[in-house]
Formats: C-alpha cells, structure tokens, sequence
C-alpha cells in the first residue's frame, strides 16, 4: 500500500444536541447543514468535490485540498456558514434549528488508496 504523507487543513463540524430529536429531524438538521455548508464553501471559493468527505451521522469532517489555507475556514467560510444557520433558525421550529460546532485543525495526513490518516493538531 502506497500512501502519501500531506499537510492539510482538516475541518470537522457538529450538530449541536442531535441526538433525541427524532429520524425525520435528524434527516432534516443534517440537510439544513449540508446545504449550508456546500454554499458557504461555494462562497469562499473552496471546491466541495476535491475535500476528501467523512460523513459522521450527525456532522462531518473534511480534508481540504493542499491549496486551501487554514484562514479560509474561518473567513469567509466560518461566518458564511454561521449566517446561512442563523438564517435558517429564524424560521424553523425548535426541533429542525441547528446550532453546530466547527473545529479546525491541521497536520500531516497520510492519503492513500484506502483512506486517509494522520495526526492533525488543532
């Protein structure tokens, strides 16, 4: 197995308080943020098909491409993303707002042919 070992920028984000709202809530939030997040990465001129994707049930973690900075992530993605939640909020019932959790970190990564990993550090 041949692997590659890269710095990259890791994003991992988080529903906050997921669990107990229900399937159909739970199906709902995870879209409301990953609709948000895709445009809020749009925005910030950040390619949602060259991150490498781990969808983690109730949020996900992405491995950006060698070229985004680790600045991106918190402007202008951070803010767009919070806007675009905060915009949702205000018209959504209690069970289907969502509040998230953005952690950042960066670090060698191996990649390879089965999946990544590595050691970020925040």
């Amino acid at each position: 197995m041949v692997s590659t070992l890269e710095y990259r920028a890791v994003l991992a984000i988080d529903i906050v308080r997921s669990a107990g709202r229900g399937d159909s809530a739970l199906l709902c939030i995870r879209e409301v943020l990953f609709t948000a997040l895709r445009k809020a990465m749009e925005r910030s001129e950040i390619d949602w098909a060259a991150c490498l994707h781990h969808d983690t049930g109730d949020g996900i973690r992405l491995i950006m491409p060698s070229e985004v900075r680790k600045d991106q992530l918190i402007h202008p993605l951070g803010y767009e993303l919070a806007a675009r939640l905060r915009a949702h909020n205000l018209k959504a019932a209690p069970p289907i707002q969502v509040q998230a959790r953005l952690a950042l970190h960066a670090g060698d990564i191996h990649l390879g042919p089965e999946g990544t990993r590595g050691w970020a550090s925040p």
